[in-house]
């Protein structure tokens, strides 16, 4: 290598060809040059014939010289080609068209640079082109291949993208590791890659989504995306026993649903997000109305963010009577949502929004640092106390620093504790519950009260009432409508009024909307009542009016409470029995 460098410092040797002309060239002529000069120098000949003999002498060196230094270029010439190839194809990643059925050095070189170069770029698109876990198609050549299915596809023939989501994914991985996750889609995979035909192309799209397109009826689209729904549910015995996992699947057809490949894949995730909003195992198709609603949901997630800071946000009271003198005991709070250019969004719009995208956690805030500050407000007004209640979502307790906040407001509101109540429901006693278990302890301990709402509807251990700080249980309202005229509904209320009384915890029946129901919850006992049949949920000033009112339902409650005492008294005894047999 000393001398190729030293060569290379030359300036006017660039190349490789160059080098070794300068080489060949100094190797002809420099024994020559010395030969004449001895020859000159030497003999005893004329000058004349010194000079003819000389002349010759170069005359046939130079052309011997220019015939070697031909042949050796036009050997070298594999070189420049092998090198010329390596720099079109860093530059271009154009593929060499090289000879390689010559068996000498320059032509092994050839060949290897070739193979070479062509594992290397096979390589790079696979690394391009394919996902590394599973082996499959990645989301840029699913899109290259939907492109030429569409452009392919025959009048009349459609194409039908699946999008499949494996439910739950990032809980699995959390719960178990991203080991047996990684395994559970290596497994995924291979399974719908058994099932897809020739005709189908599977990709995996990334995380825990798959993608497949194909050409079918309209029957067979219904009978794919069941068969794929069921592949997902098999066992993962050679992974654990005890897994299940489910699949939601969104489903475009083109032409129907889009013509160009961005919007059937667009179209697809549209429709799996439906499916996904219709519960675990579900598969939907796309429609334009769907479309429409996911837009809306979009808007409102982003105009959401901002809701608290433009005022938009509004809190509503529900009244809870005492039905036995008509006294307002207490009151939910309800936020609604007056957007400057929607109107009132519907909580159950935008709350399912605030939960998903965790905006509840600053949304809980406002609204109990705002029931808390009309709460007093209503107090220092005169008017008589009562409790406010107010929500707590599981995303709230899971926040850190939640019973700190609540001290805070209570200190800033100057509200007493006892007049605040905070509401949660069953789905927070599924599950790993230690967690949730210290924080209401801990709000507990503060003084305010802890409500079990909709209980009866979950799926929770009753040994939780007795582990969890609860104060009150609040019967659900499909509990309340139901019981009229479903006997089962009937018992089941009368057994939770029996359960609660006999744990000693408050009692609230919710939904109350006819005199029939009032009625019924009156023989069971059961005495504050909160429903459309006292009130609606109000705005502060509607509600601040009513409190201003003495006993504004009196004349109501008064005109039955003669003829329901009797009932009551013989109830007891029945939801003692009643919950016996429950």
């Amino acid at each position: 290598m000393d001398f190729y460098i030293f060569l290379s410092r030359l300036g006017c040797l660039k190349s490789y060809k160059s080098k070794l002309m300068c080489v060949a060239f100094a190797g002809t002529h420099v024994p020559l040059l010395t030969l004449l000069f001895y020859f000159i120098t030497s003999t005893t000949e004329t000058a004349e014939d010194k000079l003819r003999i000389v002349g010759i002498a170069l005359l046939a060196t130079l052309m011997g010289t220019a015939v070697t230094l031909l042949a050796l270029h036009k050997l070298l010439s594999p070189i420049g080609l092998t090198a010329r190839a390596l720099r079109n194809y860093r530059s271009h990643q154009k593929l060499p068209s090289l000879p390689t059925s010559y068996t000498d050095d320059a032509g092994i070189l050839m060949a290897s640079t070739t193979q070479t170069l062509h594992q290397l770029d096979d390589f790079i698109h696979r690394l391009e082109d394919y996902d590394n876990l599973t082996e499959l198609p990645n989301r840029k050549l699913f899109q290259e291949r939907l492109n030429q299915e569409i452009s392919g596809a025959k009048e009349q023939q459609q194409v039908v993208v699946f999008i499949v989501d494996i439910d739950g994914f990032k809980d699995l991985n959390t719960a178990e590791s991203d080991e047996i996750g990684d395994r559970v889609l290596r497994t995924i995979a291979h399974r719908l890659a058994q099932y897809a035909s020739k005709d189908t192309f599977l990709a995996r799209m990334g995380n825990d989504e798959f993608a497949l397109c194909q050409c079918n009826s309209l029957d067979d689209d219904f009978s794919t995306a069941q068969d794929i729904l069921t592949l997902v549910e098999q066992p993962y015995l050679e992974i654990s026993p005890e897994l299940h996992i489910t699949a939601s699947i969104g489903i475009s057809v083109y032409p129907a649903d889009g013509t160009e490949p961005g919007n059937a894949i667009a179209n697809a995730y549209t429709a799996l997000q439906q499916a996904k909003n219709c519960g675990i195992g579900q598969y939907q198709f796309y429609s334009t109305e769907m479309a429409t609603a996911l837009q809306r949901r979009l808007r409102l997630a982003k105009d959401l963010r901002s809701a608290t800071q433009k005022d938009e946000l509004l809190l509503y009271y529900q009244p809870r009577v005492d039905w036995r003198n008509g006294n307002i005991v207490g009151a939910e709070c309800l936020v609604r949502w007056q957007h400057s250019e929607l109107g009132m969004i519907s909580p159950a719009d935008f709350i399912p929004i605030a939960e998903s995208t965790g905006l509840i956690v600053p949304i809980g805030e406002w609204i109990l640092q705002t029931a808390c500050e009309q709460a007093k407000a209503w107090q220092r007004a005169g008017l008589p106390p009562f409790t406010v209640a107010v929500n707590l979502s599981a995303r709230q307790i899971e926040s850190d620093g939640l019973v700190e906040r609540v001290q805070q407001v209570l200190a800033q509101t100057e509200l007493s504790p006892e007049f605040l109540e905070l509401e949660v429901t069953e789905s927070l006693l599924i599950g790993e519950v230690e967690p949730t278990l210290l924080v209401l302890n801990a709000l507990h301990q503060l003084g305010i009260s802890i409500a079990l709402d909709d209980f009866g509807t979950g799926y929770s251990s009753l040994s939780y009432l007795r582990k969890f700080p609860f104060d009150i249980l609040k019967i659900d309202r499909a509990f309340v409508k139901d019981m009229v005229d479903s006997p089962d509904a009937a018992e089941v209320t009368q057994a939770i009024v029996a359960l609660a009384r006999g744990l000693k915890l408050g009692l609230i029946a919710e939904g109350v909307e006819t005199e029939e129901q009032l009625n019924l919850l009156k023989t069971y006992d059961c005495h504050e009542i909160q429903g459309y049949y006292f009130s609606r949920p109000l705005p502060v000033d509607q509600l601040t009016q009513l409190l201003k009112q003495k006993y504004p339902w009196q004349t109501q409650v008064s005109a039955e409470i003669n003829s329901q005492s009797e009932c009551a008294s013989v109830s007891k005894n029945g939801a003692a029995k009643t919950l016996a047999r429950v």
